[in-house]
């Protein structure tokens, strides 16, 4: 009896932790699905939510941002110039814990809709995200964002 009872008692432990790191990976997934979201929205203030406080980022430009407020006005600029109809997809490729709380998570992303420095279309995009998502205070926010896009296909030869 007291075998049976310990062993019940195990297993909806293991249940229980199973359903809260799926909750966790889920809410790790939904920082990239959230930053996605304000982006494809043009809305600086949506993508300035999707980071902690305190995130740092990285773009594919080299250009480094720090805190919610630079962020969100580091994302009006580009979207109300080379980015402002720019159409950008993702997906998760892995999630990986590095302590409780603590997520990195790997994406791919694809751009269209971009203009260069003169306005002219800019090719479509491909690159990665890696990110690292903390839960703060219950949500999960991005706070460090890095992203590298990857180097045109060569033209076919003639």
């Amino acid at each position: 009896m007291v075998l049976a009872v310990s062993v019940l008692a195990v297993a909806s432990f293991r249940g229980a932790m199973g359903q809260a790191k799926a909750a966790d990976d889920a809410g790790a997934r939904q920082c990239v699905a959230n930053y996605i979201d304000g982006f494809n929205h043009h809305d600086a203030k949506e993508v300035a939510m999707a980071f902690a406080e305190d995130a740092d980022r990285t773009t594919v430009r080299g250009d480094y941002a720090h805190g919610r407020e630079e962020l969100e006005k580091s994302y009006a600029g580009l979207f109300s110039g080379r980015l402002k109809n720019a159409v950008r997809t993702a997906k998760v490729t892995r999630v990986r814990w590095v302590a409780p709380g603590v997520a990195v998570v790997d994406a791919d992303w694809e751009m269209t809709g971009a203009v260069t420095e003169t306005g002219a279309p800019a090719p479509a995009g491909k690159g990665f995200i890696d990110l690292v998502a903390t839960k703060v205070k219950g949500a999960w926010k991005i706070t460090v964002f890095h992203e590298a896009q990857f180097p045109a296909a060569p033209a076919p030869a003639k």
